[in-house]
């Protein structure tokens, strides 16, 4: 039996919040390259870069 496209995500409960998080972070990390780049004056792609630049460092990889 073939699972249907839309029953991947919907229905099930656990990919279902896994989504809504990644949205939020997403919706969060999008705030704060914004905020970022109102106080450093840094472009966005640059405060992203420096922000991911951090992660890879502090954890010596990337999920990204």
């Amino acid at each position: 039996m073939a699972i249907k496209r839309d029953d991947r995500i919907h229905g099930n409960n656990v990919a279902e919040s896994l989504s809504k998080m990644l949205g939020q972070m997403q919706w969060e990390r999008d705030r704060l390259a914004l905020w970022l780049e109102l106080a450093t004056g840094e472009t966005r792609e640059e405060a992203l870069d420096n922000v991911r630049s951090d992660f890879r460092e502090r954890y010596s990889k990337s999920y990204l």
